[in-house]
């Protein structure tokens, strides 16, 4: 910027204290630490949103998971035992189905030994009884064991599921409302930096910068003398006007052409002034405009 500032060959030495008096200087310098600065805040957010959101809620799925299979061992724990009671009931009901067949075929049966085969029915009969008690008390085993499964443990085992499930969420939520809070603090410190860059940039003073620039760059000047006639080497003359007939015909055709000429150019310029100033007076009443609502 220094060559923007007081020029490429200054008349005088300069400091890095006269350039930083620049206010085009100041707003350049404020426009480039507000891009690293945003910078900045782009990575020190996406580092505390890897850190705080991204890794918490990597951990909140692992305990997720694990929960959930720690459940689902449980639900299949109980569904085995259930199934367990509901085996013995079929084991039972098959081996009472078989003593049941006995005593059918031991009734049918034509013994010779009246007596015997009236002992062996009594006591396949007896045998009978016992598996028929015994299924029965599987059905009321399998009975209870389909109540408790059903009214206790399988709710029971759904309102953990469902408490675990909301315990995730609630979690969740608080951790994405932490990213939130971050997002937040990162565009309010974005917003600053560019509130200060815009403020800055309306500071530059061309007048301030010009007299800067000048008061480096000073010289000594003067104006070129005028020309002077010149005759022809050749042929003696002398700086006085013609004023022969013909040469003086010449010179006031010229004059009345650059008069008409004015005179058509003179509406011309002035229509362009009042348009020039109307549009000047425009631009200075929408700047007022944007200055008093912001």
């Amino acid at each position: 910027m220094t060559h923007a500032v007081l020029g490429e060959e200054c008349s005088k030495a300069w400091t890095d204290a006269d350039v930083r008096s620049s206010t085009l200087d100041k707003a350049f310098t404020t426009l480039i630490n507000s891009y690293e600065n945003t910078a900045s805040d782009h990575d020190s957010f996406a580092s505390a949103l890897s850190a705080d959101v991204g890794d918490a809620l990597k951990l909140l799925e692992r305990s997720k998971d694990e929960s959930r299979k720690k459940q689902m061992a449980f639900f299949a724990k109980l569904v085995a035992e259930r199934d367990r009671i509901y085996g013995e009931r079929l084991k039972a009901k098959q081996k009472y189905d078989e003593e049941c067949d006995g005593v059918e075929a031991d009734r049918a049966a034509d013994d010779k030994h009246a007596d015997r085969a009236a002992k062996q029915m009594e006591q396949q009969k007896v045998e009978m009884q016992n598996r028929k008690n015994a299924y029965l008390l599987q059905i009321a085993a399998a009975n209870s064991t389909k109540d408790r499964f059903y009214d206790e443990e399988l709710p029971s085992l759904e309102d953990q599921f469902q408490i675990h499930h909301a315990d995730t969420m609630r979690r969740m939520t608080r951790l994405l409302l932490h990213s939130q809070a971050l997002h937040e603090g990162h565009l309010e410190s974005v917003r600053r930096s560019v509130a200060n860059t815009q403020a800055a940039l309306n500071a530059v003073d061309p007048l301030h910068d010009q007299k800067l620039y000048a008061s480096f760059n000073r010289r000594p000047f003067s104006k070129p003398e005028d020309w002077a006639f010149e005759p022809c080497e050749r042929y003696y003359d002398t700086p006085e006007v013609i004023t022969e007939p013909e040469p003086k015909i010449l010179l006031q055709n010229k004059l009345q052409r650059a008069r008409q000429k004015i005179a058509e150019l003179i509406p011309q310029i002035q229509d362009k002034s009042r348009t020039q100033l109307w549009e000047t007076m425009m631009r200075f009443g929408i700047i007022c405009w944007k200055q008093a609502i912001n």
